[in-house]
């Protein structure tokens, strides 16, 4: 079925599943009969993510967004790039999913990752790290 991505991304589940390397060129051939199979996008982008390769990722996310805006796909740009440590990117990516889906969690929790290290940096700059470890060496 050459014309059917199916069949790639569920052969590409099953070896996937198996820890098979064949599962990646599996999803990448589903993409190449059907660039709109978000099914295959998600498994490639977890596979990848899962090795690391978050810049492989953003392509593969990058390449969806051509087809398809959608929560979905920002909220794992915006995972992919905290990953790489460039927040503001990664803040845009789960605003617009935000934008797209007020309801989307994994967005929030997105946002909420990096905002509370935030918090906690400007907590130490004010001073109160120092106060609470003071109360600490009362006992």
């Amino acid at each position: 079925m050459p014309d059917d991505a199916r069949p790639y991304v569920l052969l590409g589940i099953v070896q996937a599943a198996e820890g098979d390397s064949k599962a990646k060129k599996n999803f990448i051939r589903a993409l190449e009969v059907d660039p709109r199979c978000m099914d295959a996008v998600y498994r490639l982008v977890d596979l990848y993510n899962s090795s690391q390769m978050y810049r492989e990722a953003i392509d593969v996310l990058e390449g969806a967004l051509q087809q398809e805006d959608s929560d979905q796909i920002h909220y794992r740009l915006g995972d992919a790039y905290f990953a790489l440590d460039e927040w503001d990117v990664a803040i845009e990516q789960y605003q617009q999913a935000l934008a797209l889906n007020a309801n989307c969690k994994e967005a929030q929790k997105g946002l909420e990752k990096i905002q509370n290290p935030r918090e906690q940096d400007e907590s130490m700059e004010n001073g109160e790290e120092v106060e609470s470890n003071d109360e600490s060496n009362d006992f």
